[in-house]
């Protein structure tokens, strides 16, 4: 649904007395820290910095702010007053692209930032713009619309006194998110899109995917219609935002309260990453996501190595926070070295990581024999004793790999 419908429907909203910490619930094999309580500082765009810093775009005070250690650093300010619609750090990170949403007129502005900080520059116009991807040669695809059900994907030129290049055209509904992978294959969520036979009131939204053999005749000639993209899914109810992350689909769905990610290869599954939910009203939306790449995917079990997916999530009043979502580290306790089973050498790996400066576990938690929270001499002899004399068994997880817990 249109942002303005949720920023409107915040007058009307009770107002939420939770705790940060009682309304993010991540999936199991996953984790969240809060990055930033803001109170009543209503988000209108986010986004990682290359180093991994979280930037926020704080819609009533117009200001582009960077948190480096929780500390916020402001690098730029626009007018107060002016909503987001999107915040997006470009491919090479060393700008920041802004637009504002429209709910101040005359909207559709986008502007540059220097990601050190600096003048807020205009660099383009797009009416009703709403989301925008990258693909690999870092042109930026850009939804917007003029009018409801005349939605419309465009090819940024940052001209702002040339009209962008419709890519796809005919797009029922608002304006909605979009995502683009590796491979090239652009994802765009509809946003109310009113269908044959549906009531016009109820949200019923449909994942949709272009081909890159597809979006590159379009570059040079005609644009696609809607029609022609392949469902991916259909009868979805809250698309906000949408990322790739790694070779996942991740979408704030603001309706059911949740972050899920999207089979967008099989079966079409759902997968919640998260959920949010008020103990008091019920009511909390997530909404923005950003992803920070990570060494290992971003999956069940690959620790901070997998990478982080920031998302905010707001009753849009006085509550509104940014939690880190990140996977959880799944490991065999015990298995200190590369070998496949807890034995004998990995005693001795550990005792020469304790006393003659060995390769330390990876993770050190694996060490950790006896769980008893510390690494000493007390778990290889836990470890040899288990081995070789019958002692206890080694404490989850093990034989098998899984969570600390």
């Amino acid at each position: 649904m249109q942002r303005t419908f949720w920023k409107a429907l915040a007058f009307v909203l009770v107002v939420s007395s939770a705790r940060a910490e009682d309304l993010c619930h991540p999936a199991r094999g996953f984790l969240a820290r809060e990055q930033m309580a803001l109170g009543t500082a209503v988000v209108g765009g986010l986004d990682f910095s290359p180093e991994g810093h979280p930037i926020v775009y704080h819609n009533e005070s117009g200001e582009v702010r960077i948190y480096q250690g929780g500390v916020p650093v402001t690098l730029a300010t626009l007018t107060p007053g002016v909503w987001g619609a999107f915040l997006a750090v470009v491919p090479g990170g060393q700008e920041i692209l802004f637009a504002d949403s429209g709910w101040s007129p005359p909207g559709g502005n986008i502007f540059s930032v220097p990601i050190e900080g600096g003048e807020a520059v205009k660099v383009d116009s797009v009416d009703s713009a709403f989301d925008i991807a990258f693909d690999g040669e870092g042109r930026g695809f850009l939804s917007a619309c003029t009018t409801q059900d005349n939605g419309r994907i465009v090819l940024l030129d940052r001209d702002p006194e040339n009209q962008n290049k419709d890519i796809v055209v005919g797009i029922p509904g608002w304006s909605g998110p979009l995502a683009l992978d590796a491979a090239g294959n652009l994802y765009y969520g509809t946003a109310r899109a009113l269908f044959e036979g549906r009531d016009p009131l109820e949200p019923q939204q449909r994942l949709v995917r272009f081909r890159p053999e597809q979006i590159e005749p379009a570059l040079a000639g005609q644009p696609l219609d809607f029609s022609e993209g392949e469902i991916i899914w259909d009868d979805l109810t809250g698309f906000m935002d949408m990322v790739w992350a790694d070779g996942t689909l991740v979408y704030t769905d603001m309706g059911a309260g949740t972050v899920y990610a999207v089979d967008t290869g099989g079966d079409n599954l759902l997968s919640p990453i998260a959920t949010f939910e008020s103990p008091v009203t019920g009511m909390m939306f997530p909404s923005y996501l950003a992803f920070r790449e990570g060494p290992r995917t971003f999956d069940a079990g690959a620790g901070t190595e997998g990478g982080s997916l920031l998302v905010y999530y707001s009753d849009f009043q006085t509550l509104n926070n940014v939690v880190e979502i990140y996977p959880d580290l799944y490991f065999v306790r015990g298995r200190v070295n590369d070998g496949e089973q807890v034995d004998l050498s990995d005693a001795v790996s550990l005792l020469a990581y304790l006393f003659t400066g060995g390769e330390a576990p990876d993770p050190l938690a694996a060490g950790d024999v006896n769980d008893d929270g510390g690494l000493d001499i007390s778990d290889p002899i836990y470890l040899l004793n288990f081995l070789f004399l019958g002692g206890p068994s080694i404490p989850a997880p093990y034989p098998e790999p899984g969570p600390d817990e």
